[in-house]
């Protein structure tokens, strides 16, 4: 006999973690009608999504971004941007604040072509081959500006409307990637070196120089963005690991200390290691106080370790961690700041044939991944990337592996948008870290949406058998609807929380599995 439980609460020692949800779906948000992206925006406040993270594209916004000469302009100013550009963007800011949404706006590639510097040859990577650090800075001006909650403007109607602020900034998106910032590495007398942390350090100093300078010194400002892993091996457009590419940001060797001589002014660092000149020279990478990071593994569950010793996914986190304390400790900063996962996902077979995970296996994942960052104190903000899974590319043969190479990692299927079995995993996530039955199981779970009470049960049922049991009622302590609790499992069967919308329809998370 199964006999119900009380309460299911957060222990006190992990009651504040209330891990907040980052969402991003550019497609949804602003390559759509304002309609759409309306519906959107509304539906993810209703599934719990905290903030939507979206890319602010330079040559969107920028005048004549195809031209290679800039055109005369005050590109700090938002009214000298072209009539119209902003408008996806006031709209999604408004609305979302609206919606009761936390805005995070990321300025990112691709740059106009007068802000990139010409290739030698073409690589494919022109749109962010070493973008000029003042003309970024001054890009961000514009935006910072346009997003301080002073700035007014009109809607559609003609109607004046004060834009609400934005508080969250993320600078430049995966710098350590080749298809977003090259050239990644450059050989300097025979010696490949790290360019890309020294283009990402000037761009770092000008965005920041501008946020503060806008009114945005106390928001929740964001360097990094970087991406788990890199190729492995030098080369113009090879990608680097985010711990090689954060010592060189931070101008710092493989046993944190400063460089010096040729070694540090290869990539931009005072030769003579003096701690002094750098911290002054580059306030942001000391006083922004976030690191944003996208701890991706498209081929491991989660839990997964790589060999790669720079390397940081999901399992890896705490290499981030140490390395950002060792590299600010160098010039006696010991804050240890916040690690924000700020993108991150799993990707799932059909209709991609090429992915190796299942629509089961993903849902797994998501919800094990959660799990994880949120034992993680460091940790202020988990992320899903994508709602709707990307369209297939177009410009590839149908059904080849190129024709796949986007992004799978939506809720809802693309293009019926109908929900994939993570959908329900993500609004009701449910984890058991040793799911083995017994007389008292650890459970942790959510229940992330906001349009109804957050009490729901938690259900089990014998392997071989469909009727479920209550073993325990779930009311949150948590803001953000978490739980834990301990349970009775008498054997092996299915565990699952049951929950009701609005409407009356109930609604199931992903069954977890007990042995």
């Amino acid at each position: 006999m199964i006999v119900a439980l009380a309460l299911a609460t957060a222990p006190a020692a992990m009651a504040s973690h209330n891990q907040a949800m980052t969402l991003q779906d550019d497609q949804q948000l602003i390559y759509s009608t304002p309609e759409h992206t309306a519906e959107v925006l509304q539906g993810l406040k209703a599934m719990g999504v905290d903030r939507v993270r979206v890319s602010v594209v330079w040559s969107l916004l920028a005048p004549q971004p195809t031209s290679s000469q800039k055109p005369k302009f005050n590109a700090t100013d938002p009214a000298a941007y072209p009539g119209g550009a902003w408008a996806r963007y006031d709209r999604l800011d408004y609305q979302a604040h609206q919606d009761g949404l936390q805005v995070y706006f990321q300025p990112v590639a691709p740059a106009p072509n007068w802000a990139t510097t010409r290739l030698p040859v073409p690589q494919g990577y022109r749109y962010a081959n070493n973008p000029n650090p003042t003309e970024y800075g001054q890009f961000v001006q514009a935006v910072a500006t346009r997003y301080d909650g002073r700035y007014s403007t009109t809607d559609v109607t003609g109607t004046p409307v004060t834009l609400p602020a934005v508080r969250y900034w993320g600078i430049w998106n995966e710098p350590n990637i080749g298809g977003w910032l090259t050239p990644q590495w450059t050989r300097v007398h025979g010696v490949f070196v790290s360019t890309a942390a020294k283009i990402y350090r000037g761009m770092v100093r000008a965005a920041w120089q501008a946020l503060v300078r806008t009114g945005h010194r106390h928001d929740t400002i964001m360097i990094g963005e970087t991406a788990a892993y890199g190729a492995g091996h030098p080369g113009y457009g090879a990608s680097t690991d985010p711990l090689i590419f954060l010592r060189a940001l931070y101008c710092v060797n493989a046993r944190y200390k400063p460089l010096t001589g040729a070694a540090a002014t290869s990539i931009g660092c005072p030769a003579s290691g003096r701690r002094s000149a750098f911290t002054r020279a580059n306030p942001a990478l000391f006083d922004a106080g976030a690191w944003a990071h996208h701890p991706y593994d498209f081929a491991k569950p989660p839990s997964a370790k790589r060999s790669d010793p720079n390397s940081a996914t999901l399992s890896g986190m705490s290499k981030i961690e140490t390395a950002l304390d060792r590299a600010q400790g160098v010039y006696g900063h010991h804050a240890k700041w916040p690690i924000d996962i700020t993108e991150w996902g799993v990707q799932s077979r059909g209709p991609d044939p090429f992915i190796q995970f299942s629509q089961t296996q993903q849902a797994e994942y998501l919800n094990q991944g959660e799990y994880m960052a949120w034992t993680n104190p460091r940790v202020p903000t988990f992320a899903q990337f994508l709602l709707v899974d990307a369209a297939p590319n177009p410009a590839y043969k149908q059904g080849s592996k190129r024709y796949w190479a986007t992004f799978q990692s939506g809720l809802l299927f693309y293009p019926s948008e109908a929900p994939k079995p993570a959908y329900n995993a993500f609004e009701l996530p449910l984890w058991l870290p040793n799911a083995r039955h017994g007389s008292h199981v650890f459970v942790w779970g959510q229940i992330r949406p906001t349009d109804a009470p957050r009490v729901a049960s938690l259900q089990f049922a014998p392997r071989g058998s469909s009727v479920w049991t209550t073993v325990a009622q779930i009311r949150p302590a948590s803001s953000e609807g978490f739980f834990t609790t301990h349970v009775a499992l008498p054997g092996p069967g299915g565990l699952r929380l049951d929950w009701t919308a609005p409407g009356g329809q109930p609604f199931y998370s992903r069954t977890a599995q007990v042995t």
